[in-house]
């Protein structure tokens, strides 16, 4: 695997046009700027079997209340990441499909298992700040399900695992 993620991690395409649309993709979600479709589309577009492109764009569907398209999208992510992915690959795209099908207690418990593997990490919605910066309660792994505040007052700690919201897609 020559490409990585924003956080190095290892990504399992070997196009340079489709880790870098990918990173794109995922950037602009993260600040939630426009353009995040069209990146992540040129990432299918570069490596059709690429699953991470295909999860996030899900998750793009699933912004906006387009349910059955993003079912769709994570379905075909999870075909994808059992055939291509890496461990951690298909392990976030389980994720976030258990998310976009509304299975929230299932969605949560993967996130749970991801940070006990040290894939995940709780950051702030608002502030978009990592724990050390933010300050969310230690027992973060506990309240997660309920909701958190950070140190900034921000409602709303998620995991780093690209996306990753308790809130499924419109149905």
């Amino acid at each position: 695997m020559l490409h990585e993620d924003r956080y190095g991690l290892p990504l399992s395409t070997a196009s340079d046009a489709a880790a870098s649309a990918y990173r794109e993709g995922v950037d602009l979600m993260l600040a939630g700027w426009t353009g995040m479709a069209e990146a992540l589309e040129r990432a299918i577009a570069a490596d059709p079997d690429f699953a991470l492109p295909h999860i996030a764009r899900a998750r793009v569907h699933a912004f906006y209340q387009q349910g059955d398209l993003a079912r769709q999208k994570a379905a075909l992510a999870r075909e994808l990441a059992a055939r291509r992915g890496t461990e951690r690959e298909r392990s976030h795209v389980e994720t976030l499909a258990l998310a976009i099908e509304g299975r929230l207690p299932e969605a949560i418990a993967a996130t749970l298992k991801q940070s006990r593997a040290g894939r995940a990490m709780p950051w702030c919605c608002r502030c978009r700040s990592a724990p050390s910066a933010c300050s969310p309660s230690p027992a973060w792994r506990t309240t997660i399900a309920r909701g958190m505040s950070c140190a900034r007052g921000s409602r709303g700690i998620t995991a780093r695992t690209g996306g990753f919201s308790p809130w499924p897609a419109g149905r």
